[in-house]
């Protein structure tokens, strides 16, 4: 069985994965999300102090608490400016910043000058999302409303750059003696002019003949696939794919980077609606990172703590020492020791368990957040961020940490047969005959 199902996946979904791991695009969108994980981090933090998890209205009058949650609402109304302003320039500017880190990465791709690269793609950025519809200026779409829009400006500004240098139009040629920066910069100047009177064609005919702006327009574009990822069933069906991928050794960051957007849009628009006042369990978004990686990934890519907790009780020496030496960093969700180490990776024996788990752990956890168990997601402290806190960390709710024992407990229910399945094998290389009723050291 597990045979076929291996050769099955090695000929038909082995060759997909490996040509979308490595496309350009997609590892630089990779790429720039991961050089963004401060920038929301930050945000985040200025939103969660700025604002106490509990509302002193909901308390009893007089008590610890209502006098500690009011007394932190009122130093916030008086001086949680700066911090508010943090929020909006970090976390509420995300498609800005996106902006940069893409074309930084895409550029460097293509082998182009990184810094004029960023330079135009930038102020491209800023001609397509500041213009409003009645003319003046906007910042509207500068966080997660924009950051599709923003992905599309960046891949076409910097092909269409590429495409110009690298055909040399507009070529100014200078002296050897001037400086390479220089030249550099006279290099793209004349694509500059190309790029920038395409995207001003753009916006005026976006802004005259369809009556809307770039972003919007894109956006309603993209509302039929948008609507099929950003659910339950788009983000187990990733999950699946990218354990998939991620068993055959390729990360599984380069499936994940489609749902990007989308997390990262749902994100700021759940912290933007709870720095205005929403409730936590009345945010309109539940598939958001904090879903998966706080939720889905307990323990790592697959959601192996608790593999890693079997293995440290394990009859064979070789799975023991795996687990001792995986079990810690599990803990912060770091499982590459487990990975390679047991392995998972190509190990057709834990292929079920390794796709399964985390499918079902991001379905309770949604579910639970739908029905209004456990708050939803509006912080997100980092993935490897220590777990039980962690999970309290991404709504402030105790009940989340109720949610992570269970998970970990259905967890260990799915991993379980097939560890035992793979102990086995790994006694019987160690000499040990394993049967129902004792274990026999072979002579």
């Amino acid at each position: 069985m597990f045979e076929k199902l291996t050769k099955f996946l090695e000929k038909r979904l082995l060759p997909i994965f490996e040509v979308v791991g490595q496309q350009v695009h997609i590892m630089s969108i990779q790429s720039a999300f991961q050089t963004l994980i401060p920038v929301t981090l930050i945000g985040a933090v200025a939103l969660l102090i700025q604002r106490p998890p509990v509302s002193y209205e909901t308390l009893e009058v007089g008590s610890f608490f209502y006098n500690f949650m009011k007394g932190w609402s009122d130093l916030s109304a008086n001086y949680g400016d700066p911090l508010r302003l943090l929020n909006t320039i970090t976390l509420g500017s995300i498609s800005v910043y996106l902006s940069i880190s893409f074309s930084y990465f895409l550029s460097s791709k293509y082998s182009l000058n990184q810094i004029t690269s960023v330079f135009i793609t930038f102020t491209s950025f800023l001609l397509v999302h500041t213009l409003s519809i009645d003319g003046g200026l906007s910042n509207r779409y500068f966080g997660g409303e924009g950051m599709f829009s923003t992905l599309i400006v960046v891949i076409v500004t910097v092909e269409l750059l590429n495409f110009l240098v690298k055909h040399d139009v507009g070529k100014i040629k200078l002296p050897e003696a001037v400086p390479p920066v220089l030249q550099a910069s006279f290099t793209t100047l004349f694509p500059s002019f190309i790029i920038y009177g395409f995207w001003t064609l753009i916006v005026l005919v976006t802004k005259n003949v369809f009556g809307t702006e770039v972003p919007g327009m894109i956006m309603d574009v993209l509302a039929p696939f948008l609507a099929a990822f950003n659910s339950l069933f788009g983000t187990v069906l990733t999950s699946v794919l990218a354990q998939i991928a991620f068993w055959f050794g390729i990360h599984s960051d380069s499936i994940w980077v489609i749902m990007g957007p989308i997390f990262q849009s749902n994100f700021e628009v759940n912290v933007a609606a709870y720095g205005a006042g929403v409730l936590p369990n009345a945010l309109p978004h539940i598939v958001s990172s904090p879903l998966v990686w706080g939720f889905g990934t307990i323990g790592g890519s697959g959601a192996t703590l608790a593999f890693a907790i079997q293995l440290v009780r394990s009859k064979s020496e070789q799975l023991r020492a795996v687990g001792k030496i995986g079990i810690i960093p599990s803990f912060f969700n770091v499982n590459e020791p487990i990975l390679f180490g047991a392995p998972i990776v190509l190990n057709p024996v834990l292929f079920i368990p390794f796709v399964l788990a985390q499918a079902v752990n991001i379905s309770i956890a949604y579910g639970a957040m739908a029905i209004n168990l456990v708050n939803k997601p509006f912080a997100w402290p980092g993935s490897i961020t220590p777990v039980v806190i962690q999970q309290f960390l991404i709504s402030f709710d105790w009940r989340s940490i109720i949610l992570w024992i269970f998970l970990i407990a259905v967890d260990y229910v799915i991993w379980y047969p097939f560890f035992k399945m793979f102990e086995k094998e790994k006694l019987k290389e160690e000499g040990i005959i394993v049967d129902n009723y004792k274990e026999t050291q072979i002579a």
